[in-house]
């Protein structure tokens, strides 16, 4: 008898500690995901470090915790909207922010987006959240016009 209850004492030690490396596990995993989209700034950046920062993260733009509201992603995206500048070359933008996630225009309109664009207005869109938010470019012969964010609000 104290044999059987010697093991059943091992059993219960033996799942309690395996119930706290489960919950050990768990709270790992949520704290990182809260911190695997966050950027690191400092003052006096400058738009080339920024740009880098932008696309790492981008990389990771399909993990949840950068599909959050105020994520890294969103905020150095945000940042890098402010630095580009009325009137920047479609290039310059395309250095920076890298290839667009899609593009509109008069002959490849999005969806319900960007249907009356002008035979010389063309859209950068790059997600932050798909088609449903998203920042965006509109050129005009290859210049910026204007700059904002899409948000579905959803």
């Amino acid at each position: 008898m104290i044999g059987i209850s010697f093991k059943i004492g091992q059993t219960n030690n033996l799942i309690m500690r395996l119930r706290f490396f489960i919950l050990y596990l768990f709270i790992a995993i949520s704290v990182n995901a809260q911190n695997c989209c966050e950027i690191e700034l400092v003052k006096g950046e400058t738009i080339e470090r920024l740009s880098i920062e932008y696309k790492r993260l981008k990389i990771n733009g399909n993990k949840d915790c950068c599909r959050n509201y105020g994520s890294g992603l969103m905020q150095i995206m945000e940042i890098l909207s402010d630095s580009i500048n009325i009137n920047t070359d479609e290039k310059r933008i395309i250095e920076l922010m890298g290839f667009p996630d899609n593009y509109a225009s008069l002959d490849h309109p999005i969806e319900h987006h960007f249907t009356q664009l002008g035979k010389e207005e063309k859209v950068l869109i790059y997600y932050w959240r798909g088609m449903h938010d998203f920042l965006f470019f509109v050129l005009k012969n290859n210049r910026l016009t204007y700059k904002h964010w899409y948000y579905a609000l959803d």
